[in-house]
């Protein structure tokens, strides 16, 4: 019996030494370097500002909580929890809400009409861009 409980043991500790978590996609890894999470807490070395010369100078910090945040922004060096998600949508689209994992924004469609409600479900499944297509959102490809 106990060799069984040591080995079941011995098999959750090496899975999770080998799935690590994986940190979230979000704007702030256009800037940030280095990322990491542990437990629930965001790890990165993020860019506070860049020199006229261009020499980029970063620092680090850190998100507790990160999974309750709509996306994850880089302000000056510093991660921040945002209220929807960032992306190119914001061009064409007003009064962004997140509910229960869906986003719910009134877009322009292409002949720029207006009050068109539209939602993306799951939209933290993007790897990328949320762009408003003909008056909808979706994930960019």
């Amino acid at each position: 019996m106990r060799t069984i409980l040591f080995l079941v043991v011995l098999t959750l500790i090496g899975s999770a030494l080998a799935n690590p978590q994986s940190p979230p996609w979000g704007y702030y890894r256009r800037t940030c370097k280095n990322i990491s999470v542990s437990e629930d807490v965001l790890n990165a070395d993020c860019l506070i500002y860049k020199d006229r010369d261009g020499s980029e100078h970063y620092g680090q910090t850190s998100l507790k909580g990160y999974a309750d945040c709509a996306d994850i922004s880089n302000q000056s060096g510093k991660l921040v929890c945002m209220a929807w998600p960032l992306g190119s949508y914001l061009n064409s689209c007003e009064n962004p809400k997140v509910s229960e994992g869906t986003l719910e924004a009134r877009c322009w469609d292409a002949r720029s009409n207006s009050g068109f409600t539209t939602s993306l479900e799951n939209y933290k499944s993007c790897n990328g861009d949320i762009e408003n297509r003909n008056g909808k959102l979706r994930c960019a490809p």
